[in-house]
């Protein structure tokens, strides 16, 4: 995060940022139209599925990411940097 400093001395609250990864956290990440979706629809668990636009690849996900970051937190937050890891050595984003 890059930003100015808040009356409490930082850019922004890690809560903050916390709740919106989590909203990600242990749900199935499915591309709309995945077959998936509809098996979890006609089972009555869309709770734990999350229906992108996009693959959900490591590079989509940094970028939609850093998007709702930057949409949600506050004003003094001017750049997010998100990094997707794959696995220990493929990752997608900043650095």
């Amino acid at each position: 995060m890059t930003g100015t400093l808040s009356e409490d001395g930082w850019v922004v609250d890690k809560g903050d940022i916390t709740d919106i990864i989590d909203e990600w956290d242990h749900r199935f990440l499915l591309e709309a139209g995945d077959p998936l979706v509809e098996a979890f629809e006609a089972s009555g668990d869309m709770d734990g599925v999350v229906v992108l636009d996009h693959p959900p690849t490591a590079e989509v996900m940094g970028v939609l990411l850093e998007d709702r970051l930057l949409e949600r937190l506050p004003d003094r937050v001017s750049a997010v940097s998100v990094s997707v890891r794959e696995t220990a050595e493929l990752c997608a984003g900043g650095v």
